[in-house]
């Protein structure tokens, strides 16, 4: 049945109370096509409210909107959905295809079990009472634009693009439980794959926002970090870990170059040590580079041996040697063999041992890492 807006409205407005609300009860729009913008802001709705395979071409205007009884809505089509400032008393469960659906300072007494298909969501100042969950309906992934405001801890999002969402703008960030949604990548070609927040995307793209300082956005990583660690979601927690650490260097760096005096030399140091951290083992999770640092030790080593860590004459099999003595000293699982050796041996030798259990516990670490994920 195709319905135009302007007959309902008029209908509706006969239903309109001098300074209350228009109340119905045992709403049935099932099937119902509406092609021009469809309105029931401020109404009170009782009983079973039923819009199963409803469609607003021109979009459904809830705004201010009272649901007393729980809501059950299956199949609805819209481009626009606003439950800006509604309040539902019951539980609130909905599949919906629309553009975009905002839910500004909307109260889910009941909870809210959403299953977008496509469009945007925006939550900003919506409360959830209870245990709420939003899903990505079968079609194409739906994107979660603003919970500026929005208490999660107990909001499960699954199947979401969170791209563009500025995850640092909600309360309890550490609570909320995150499943298979998308974020964007890392800007520029030479960049470590993984996914990045929106805090962190604007920061590197000198735009302005909320969370535009390096030590704001380490914050929110440390928060996600928390709640994927809750929920042994290891290889998400890894992702964050990595952005966290990159956020701590990026604060570094700036501290060093905006403070004075002993703070900039110790934000130059710690600069220093996260950077090295970052380089030799991509700050524990990267197994290869701290396998390649390795090697490169151990092959600088034997070149510096071979040339200089031998007294004249030198020996007739002066390369095995120089490569066992380098392999034995980066071990340091056995003392090395009584030799002579020159200064500059000696002190290639005390460099190897310094440098080689430390590359060694960075790549095992790694390794380790890895295995979790």
């Amino acid at each position: 049945m195709v319905v135009s807006a302007e007959q309902l409205n008029q209908l509706l407005d006969k239903l309109a109370l001098e300074g209350g609300r228009a109340t119905l009860t045992g709403l049935d729009l099932t099937g119902t096509v509406f092609e021009d913008p469809v309105s029931f802001e401020q109404f009170r709705f009782s009983g079973t409210t039923t819009l199963d395979g409803t469609r607003f071409n021109g979009g459904l205007n809830l705004r201010g909107a009272l649901f007393e009884d729980a809501v059950r809505w299956r199949g609805v089509t819209t481009s626009t959905l606003t439950l800006d400032k509604a309040t539902f008393l019951g539980s609130a469960d909905i599949e919906v295809t629309a553009e975009l659906i905002t839910a500004h300072d909307t109260v889910f007494v009941g909870g809210l079990t959403l299953s977008l298909d496509g469009g945007d969501l925006v939550l900003d100042g919506a409360q959830l009472h209870k245990p709420s969950s939003l899903h990505a309906g079968p079609g194409a992934r739906p994107g979660l634009g603003s919970v500026t405001g929005l208490d999660v801890s107990t909001l499960t999002i699954q199947g979401f693009d969170l791209s563009r969402c500025t995850l640092g703008a909600a309360r309890n960030l550490d609570r909320i439980r995150l499943r298979d949604n998308v974020f964007g990548p890392p800007p520029g070609r030479w960049r470590t794959r993984r996914h990045i927040i929106a805090e962190e995307a604007r920061w590197r793209t000198w735009q302005q926002g909320p969370s535009a300082v390096p030590s704001d956005v380490a914050g929110v990583y440390r928060s996600l970090r928390k709640a994927l660690e809750d929920a042994k979601d290891e290889p998400g927690a890894a992702d964050f870990y990595f952005g966290e650490m990159e956020m701590r260097r990026a604060e570094k760096l700036r501290a060093a170059r905006e403070a004075g005096g002993g703070s900039r030399i110790r934000a130059a140091a710690d600069y220093l040590l996260i950077s090295a951290y970052w380089l030799l083992s991509g700050y524990g999770l990267r197994a290869g580079r701290a396998v390649a640092a390795l090697a490169v030790v151990v092959a600088i080593g034997t070149i510096l041996l071979a040339l200089h860590g031998f007294p004249d004459p030198a020996p007739a099999d002066l390369a095995q040697r120089s490569v066992r003595l380098a392999g034995q000293s980066v071990l340091s699982l056995f003392s090395p063999p009584a030799q002579p050796l020159t200064g500059t041996g000696e002190w290639v030798v005390l460099g190897l041992r310094f440098t080689g259990p430390l590359l060694l516990g960075l790549a095992v670490l790694a390794v380790r890492n890895k295995l979790k994920r």
